[in-house]
């Protein structure tokens, strides 16, 4: 009778582990991610973005998104192409708004100037 006992948690911790293992670890939403379109509507806030930026932001964000699936697992090329992620970015953003994207840091919209850049 033990033994059945210990087979049907068995089974059932399987299985539920199986569920979720099978969910989509992709998704942007849900507690403690915020999703892209939310990313940059918090720039938009805090950065006072015109419709221009906010859309090219979306752009590079989309791009940037796409490009690094290739480089999974690849540490130094995910950390290059997030860097140059930012710096086309910053590159958009005024002289003012540089200035509070460099405060901002990943507690506001996750974003940070680093090394200087």
């Amino acid at each position: 009778m033990k033994i059945v006992k210990i087979a049907v948690l068995f089974l059932f911790v399987a299985v539920s582990s199986s569920i979720v293992l099978a969910q989509d670890r992709t998704s942007k939403s849900g507690p403690g991610r915020r999703g892209s379109a939310s990313r940059i509507e918090c720039m938009r806030e805090e950065l006072d973005l015109t419709d221009a930026q906010a859309g090219q932001i979306e752009a590079i964000k989309k791009r940037f998104f796409e490009e690094r699936e290739k480089f999974r697992g690849d540490r130094e090329k995910m950390r290059e192409l997030a860097d140059a992620h930012r710096l086309e970015i910053y590159a958009l953003l005024s002289e003012e708004q540089r200035e509070k994207f460099d405060s901002m840091g990943r507690c506001g919209c996750r974003y940070r100037k680093k090394d200087g850049r």
